[in-house]
């Protein structure tokens, strides 16, 4: 790719231009690091009839469970935040 005018490795246009999410699938939270932490928000995929709602809260901590709260906070919120510039209470 660097020969055909790509600077870039396929990861670094991964991680600056696609977001992944995650709902249910565990595999999915072991994969952060290789996949990038600021790349992953989660999902319920509500009003879907195959959504987590209104049982989110449990699928949350069965999934991000052992996921440090740092992590935790850029998945579940955070990351979502930065993505479509919403405001948050810091805001004013």
């Amino acid at each position: 790719m660097w020969e055909n005018g790509f600077p870039d490795r396929p990861s670094e246009l991964f991680r600056a231009h696609i977001y992944t999410n995650l709902w249910f699938e565990k595999e999915g939270v072991k994969q952060r690091h290789y996949v990038g932490i600021d790349n992953i928000m989660w999902e319920c995929d509500y009003p879907h009839p195959t959504g987590i709602w209104p049982d989110t809260q449990r699928y949350v901590d069965d999934v991000l469970g052992d996921v440090a709260d740092d992590e935790r906070q850029l998945i579940l919120w955070k990351n979502a935040v930065r993505l479509y510039h919403l405001p948050t209470s810091s805001d004013g």
